[in-house]
């Protein structure tokens, strides 16, 4: 096989998660900070590649644990899988690490690549921690109470005063708008993004990007919190999906009341009014599971299931070319109850996201003609 025993690295992250009967285990490269999930039967066989254990002796501890032996054959796909994913000794610097790990496939390729691009901004994981013990107050059940209620309040308030909101937001289609507008989106998806990134602080994880997202050809912005998926409470993989949305609500409800107490003809006023389409509305719009935003990761984190959105087409994928892979029958293998879920969420985000796609272009399409008219 090699003329040299491989070794799993040593500095590799390593977690535990545990869903009904069934045993995963999630890999952190501290690195590149990628991740990687094996099953029981994976890591069993990953975590005795220690540089001088022969194939035939892990063969033989594997027939002792599970009663049965994978081949030799299918062991070495396995171990040449994790080595193309520098899970094990290479020597390469970072660079090439991460270089090596995007050639494998770790990340979305393709019109998946094309619809989510993302550009790194800052670094703010320092500024979390400095933050994180100022903060504890904001995972409090006294907090959520007082959250429930100022959103139930906010409700009642833009529900009875529905027709003046709605004539103030058609008053505010206008170019004069255009800079409270932006600065309100700025201001509300920077405090949404770090109230992921402090949740997951708060937990005990890292937080090492922040930055501008692409998504449907729409700008936003993304929190990258997959440290969360070291947290074996998933209660707590939950709230770090939530937190975003759900710090929305927050604002929703602080501008409902300035709002209601602020004079109509003023910049505050209006300020709030669309500080309450924008933090309420697209809170509903964030709880989409069929788009990769907050909705998508709690469904994900729900079902124990990471990089949902891509193993699903990937499934119908192979489904269409009538064939599996023999290295992801052995390896990687998929119970009934990940088919299910794949073949649904797979139609029903790819009718989703096509037809999403399909309006935007002819939305921006229309723009561009008006101009050009």
């Amino acid at each position: 096989m090699r003329s040299e025993y491989p070794k799993l690295r040593e500095d590799l992250v390593v977690s535990e998660l545990v869903q009904g009967d069934e045993t995963s285990y999630v890999i952190k490269d501290p690195i590149t900070r990628k991740f990687f999930r094996l099953k029981s039967h994976e890591y069993f066989i990953a975590r005795r590649l220690d540089g001088k254990t022969p194939l035939d002796e892990i063969q033989a501890r594997f027939r002792e644990e599970f009663d049965t032996a994978p081949s030799g054959p299918s062991i070495e796909r396995f171990i040449e899988r994790i080595t193309d994913l520098c899970l094990v000794e290479t020597g390469l610097p970072a660079r090439d690490l991460a270089r090596a790990q995007r050639r494998a496939g770790s990340e979305d390729r393709g019109l998946g690549r094309l619809l989510h691009l993302r550009l790194k901004a800052i670094d703010p994981d320092r500024l979390l921690s400095a933050l994180a013990p100022r903060s504890r107050f904001f995972f409090t059940w006294q907090f959520v109470v007082l959250v429930s209620a100022i959103t139930l309040v906010a409700v009642a308030i833009t529900s009875y005063k529905w027709d003046a909101y709605a004539a103030q937001a058609r008053d505010l289609f206008r170019p004069g708008s255009i800079p409270t507008f932006i600065l309100v989106v700025a201001v509300v998806t920077t405090l949404h993004e770090f109230a992921h990134g402090l949740t997951c602080k708060h937990y005990g994880g890292k937080v090492h990007e922040i930055g501008f997202l692409l998504i449907y050809l729409v700008p936003a912005f993304y929190c990258n919190v997959s440290d969360a998926w070291l947290f074996k409470a998933k209660a707590r993989r939950l709230w770090v999906s939530a937190a975003g949305t759900f710090f929305q609500l927050v604002i929703y409800g602080i501008a409902a009341v300035v709002w209601l107490a602020a004079g109509r003809e003023t910049w505050l006023s209006d300020a709030c009014a669309i500080t309450i389409a924008v933090a309420g509305l697209t809170a509903l719009f964030n709880f989409n599971p069929l788009i990769k935003l907050d909705g998508y990761y709690l469904l994900s984190d729900y079902l124990e299931i990471p990089n949902l959105r891509r193993r699903a087409f990937a499934y119908l994928g192979s489904k269409v070319k009538g064939r599996f892979s023999r290295a992801d029958r052995q390896v990687r293998v998929t119970t009934a109850r990940e088919k299910r879920i794949y073949l649904v969420y797979g139609v029903l985000a790819g009718a989703y996201s096509l037809g999403l796609l399909v309006f935007v272009v002819f939305k921006l399409g229309s723009f561009i003609l008006s101009i050009v008219r």
